[in-house]
């Protein structure tokens, strides 16, 4: 009944070698006395695990099976960029080979004395991406005073001021600017939503 074969399944950027590295003592381990318990605590305490499912193919097979954490956006952290998911929560630090492919925004925070919920606001940038209709991309969002805060769009290249106490309402009209902006403004550059039902849109980019 020892253990002969460990299988992985497991989701990027976990590798299959990596993960049967770690759990390479239990090969050859009687298979009735290994603790799955034990097995998924120690694989959680990893970068990027997110769950572990063990189960034991009698007489002597493992199978693991890894689903990993999703980044949501980079966060700077000692000067380095870091991943962090959708509760807000760093993963590792972000490397060129892992962000090669990924669309993420930086989220950055201007106070200290803040009442921002990352999770949160990460969970409502993923709501403004999918009512944006693929008019924009967002490559960062700045945190300011609660309850404002910035995105700066990389497609098309504006900053916008928003509230986060009606955000969603406000959409709209960002939507629409971009689709139909005012002769009179030449290229947009900034767009101020904070203020219910009102736009304000300028030509210059703040400092």
């Amino acid at each position: 009944l020892n253990v002969q074969t460990i299988e992985i399944e497991t989701e990027w950027p976990l590798e299959a070698n990596q993960v049967k590295a770690w759990v390479s003592s239990l090969q050859n381990e009687n298979i009735l006395l290994i603790n799955s318990e034990e097995v998924v605590r120690s694989l959680q305490s990893r970068p990027w695990v997110d769950s572990v499912s063990i189960k034991k193919g009698y007489p002597n097979r493992l199978f693991v099976s890894l689903a990993s954490r999703k980044p949501q956006a980079l966060i700077v952290q000692k000067g380095q960029p870091w991943f962090i998911d959708p509760k807000g929560q760093l993963i590792e630090r972000a490397t060129p080979t892992l962000l090669k492919g990924l669309e993420l925004p930086f989220l950055s925070v201007e106070t200290t004395q803040t009442k921002w919920n990352v999770g949160e606001v990460l969970a409502e940038y993923e709501k403004l991406k999918k009512q944006s209709q693929g008019k924009f991309s967002v490559s960062q969002i700045v945190l300011g005073k609660f309850p404002y805060f910035k995105t700066y769009l990389s497609q098309p290249k504006i900053e916008v001021w928003w509230s986060y106490e009606n955000w969603e309402n406000q959409l709209k009209n960002l939507i629409a600017l971009i689709d139909n902006p005012p002769s009179q403004a030449g290229q947009l550059r900034r767009i101020n939503l904070v203020f219910p039902k009102k736009a304000i849109v300028s030509s210059a980019i703040s400092h």
